[in-house]
């Protein structure tokens, strides 16, 4: 099982946050090529996907989650990644989980958001918690 890289528990909702680096200093520029192709492919999707549902299972079988909604973020650290690009991968993730619930499945419907930033998106949506390299 794959887990994501935080769980956060707010007054109105979970949070469950991925985080990926690729731009970190330290990175090989050929491992930063590859990471974008995966991104931009949809192979990230799949991965990201599985992270969330493993998450999801484990908190469920250890009688962890909480009668909140739950809210699935991923921080991309790529500044080379558009707006547009961060909306496809936001729709994908939403189709993949699926937001909405499978009709007739109500154990389906076990996110309440999800949505894919870069460090300027999620520095605009929250301002109030601000990331950044250091």
């Amino acid at each position: 099982m794959k887990a994501v890289d935080f769980i956060v528990e707010i007054p109105s909702h979970i949070l469950l946050l991925e985080i990926k680096d690729p731009d970190h200093p330290r990175s090989q520029e050929k491992d930063r090529i590859n990471f974008i192709k995966k991104i931009k492919s949809g192979a990230l999707d799949v991965e990201l996907t599985q992270k969330y549902r493993d998450s999801w299972i484990y908190l469920k079988a250890s009688g962890d989650i909480p009668k909140k909604p739950l809210r699935y973020f991923v921080l991309i650290a790529c500044e080379s990644l558009t707006p547009a690009e961060l909306t496809v991968r936001t729709d994908e993730l939403k189709r993949k989980l699926p937001l909405k619930g499978i009709k007739g499945q109500d154990w389906s419907w076990f996110v309440e958001d999800c949505a894919v930033f870069n460090l300027r998106s999620w520095n605009r949506k929250f301002p109030q918690i601000p990331v950044e390299r250091i």
